[in-house]
């Protein structure tokens, strides 16, 4: 059927300038806004019938938008119940084993301290064959070549980005110590939350806070495959992949959302605005090891060699407030033993 003369009635967010707008027009009138917008939040209010409902999900598609369910129109949802963060209350972990009782004892300490302090907390558990079996199901080949294609350290960045793309919630790396729960990482309307790696080089993909089909997570998707396909996308981009991919994600949605603001000069305050993102950013940045023990430093990081044990995750300002760390005190090697690689 002729899709091309179809009134819809959705409510479309433009990301260019964060109005939302009632269309009744035609598709074609549908598709000028939503490549004007270029990336763009979608909200469907009533689709009349299956078929409209594929005429509409195909121009998105056609628009260059990414499909990830039969829903594909909704691209992010905000009916969350009234005082309840929006971000789902689940906690993802990705290894290339497929069960945390094959991992270190140092990744199996760290990651129980991890869950005393947030009891109740739903986890997800991906090893490899899971989470290829995930981005085959619910993303497609391309990929799904790139998990499979890409150095093993580099797989756990692909599979993470797919399922918080996809459901949202919150991602760890195993070797992440933190002296908070997981839930109080983010407020009642953040919608996105990670931290600045330390030089400000890229986003800190080892902690992260997402709404389910957030347009950072998706951009991230696109960016993951501009690094795998048309690399020269990524030329200019510094850092490895998983860093690298968050951090241009969250420039191209800013471009949109908020004026071309840069993320890098976000470091005076933890939570910000962006159109329809409420943004958290933590700063990962050395501990003060003067003088140990201290709040910050224990003798034993204080004298560790492991790359990484002398850098604390802390929200913005002159107070050094410290929510974790991201090696655990206990790792006496690089990733606890418990990386791909």
């Amino acid at each position: 059927q002729d899709c091309s003369e179809r009134p819809y009635p959705f409510h479309l967010q433009l990301a260019s300038h964060s109005s939302a707008m009632t269309s009744g027009s035609t598709i074609g009138r549908f598709r000028r806004l939503v490549v004007l917008a270029h990336v763009a939040t979608v909200l469907v209010e009533s689709l009349p019938s299956t078929t409209e409902e594929l005429c509409a999900t195909a121009l998105l598609q056609q628009s260059g938008l990414s499909v990830v369910s039969r829903r594909a129109l909704i691209l992010q949802t905000t009916d969350a119940p009234a005082n309840q963060p929006l971000i789902p209350r689940q906690l993802v972990l990705t290894s290339k084993h497929d069960t945390l009782e094959e991992m270190p004892l140092p990744v199996q300490s760290n990651l129980n301290r991890t869950l005393a302090l947030s009891p109740g907390l739903k986890v997800r558990w991906l090893g490899d064959r899971a989470c290829q079996l995930y981005i085959r199901d619910h993303f497609g080949e391309d990929l799904l070549r790139a998990f499979n294609a890409t150095e093993k350290q580099y797989r756990g960045d692909i599979c993470r980005a797919c399922v918080l793309a996809r459901e949202g919630g919150f991602y760890l790396d195993l070797d992440v110590q933190l002296t908070v729960p997981v839930e109080q990482l983010v407020g009642h309307e953040t919608t996105f939350a990670t931290a600045m790696a330390d030089g400000k080089i890229g986003l800190l993909n080892a902690v992260m806070a997402t709404t389910p089909q957030n347009p950072i997570l998706l951009q991230t998707l696109s960016c993951i495959r501009d690094w795998f396909g048309r690399r020269e996308m990524m030329h200019d981009v510094p850092g490895q992949l998983g860093p690298a991919t968050l951090g241009k994600a969250l420039q191209v949605v800013m471009d949109s959302e908020c004026q071309g603001e840069q993320w890098q000069h976000k470091d005076t305050m933890l939570e910000w605005r962006c159109g329809s993102q409420v943004v958290r950013l933590y700063q990962e940045k050395g501990i003060d090891c003067h003088s140990p023990p201290t709040k910050e430093c224990s003798v034993q990081r204080a004298t560790s060699k492991v790359y990484g044990l002398t850098f604390g995750i802390f929200a913005p300002g002159a107070e050094r407030q410290l929510v974790g760390w991201p090696r655990a005190a206990d790792c006496n090697e690089q990733g606890c033993g418990g990386r791909r690689f």
